[in-house]
């Protein structure tokens, strides 16, 4: 039943192409959403991250294909944000700019109380939206209440070719010395902001790809730090294991808590680096 869930989920997915981060069929860790499946040309991989279930597998074609006509890779539909976005409040600015210290330059808001941060591209024209839902944890100062039982952020590419990745603004740095790898927009932003020679870019719960890692490695950076949030640390170093040499140079950083929640003192003693 489970691997039948596994074919579920895979459904529209193209070759090449993988779920992201969904609940997982075999342990049900809703919270957690560290499951993951991956269409290839032979079946489909998959694998849960979490330590205690750890399924992980690969289902031949032949077990899943439904016929000839399931054998055509279907062409992707693209998922753009169609519903109406509105500018922030003073109010919102002030939550960003008190919590976190970061100007929310181009974040918009919903008509359903959501916020909507811009997934740009590397010279800085949007190509997307996160829809996240106005719930951090520990935050209780959110002036938003948000939809409730929606996941808690959701992706809208204008077109299926665009990459998830969202660069921080590209005006602050034009050409950075490092690129900075992170798991949120807020962090990214924050990087951008607050440290002169680096600019940061949001994963989005996208794995670090083919086109992900090309992305990167066309800006030229003289560094890549990969710091992802402090219970992914792992997932950090398989990342440098697979596309480190990809790079000019790269590294993992790790540390106690996420760029968002730290002081620009704090960043800039983690990023600084003797070039």
């Amino acid at each position: 039943m489970s691997k039948h869930a596994v074919k579920l989920l895979a459904q529209g997915l193209s070759i090449g192409e993988d779920t992201g981060f969904v609940e997982c069929p075999f342990c049900m860790a809703a919270h957690e959403e560290k499951f993951s499946v991956t269409r290839t040309v032979t079946g489909l991989l998959y694998n849960c991250f979490r330590a205690s279930c750890g399924a992980s597998g690969f289902i031949p074609t032949g077990y899943w294909d439904d016929g000839p006509a399931a054998r055509t890779t279907p062409k992707p539909k693209n998922r753009p944000y169609i519903n109406a976005l509105y500018l922030l409040t003073d109010m919102d600015t002030t939550f960003f700019k008190e919590e976190w210290g970061v100007d929310p330059i181009d974040f918009k808001v919903t008509s359903k109380d959501e916020y909507a941060l811009p997934i740009l591209h590397p010279v800085g024209f949007p190509r997307g939206w996160v829809i996240r839902q106005p719930v951090w944890k520990g935050v209780t100062s959110c002036p938003r209440k948000g939809v409730p039982n929606k996941p808690k952020a959701l992706n809208y590419k204008d077109r299926h070719d665009h990459s998830r990745l969202s660069w921080s603004p590209w005006s602050r740095v034009v050409n950075p010395h490092q690129v900075v790898v992170v798991e949120d927009i807020i962090s990214a932003w924050k990087i951008g902001q607050c440290y002169r020679d680096a600019r940061g870019v949001a994963l989005n719960g996208a794995k670090m790809g083919y086109p992900e890692a090309a992305e990167i490695a066309k800006e030229n950076p003289t560094c890549v730090t990969i710091w992802l949030d402090p219970d992914v640390t792992n997932q950090a170093y398989k990342i440098l294991h697979r596309w480190g040499l990809s790079f000019n140079y790269c590294r993992v950083v790790t540390s106690d808590a996420d760029p968002k929640d730290m002081t620009p003192k704090q960043i800039e003693e983690i990023l600084h680096v003797e070039w």
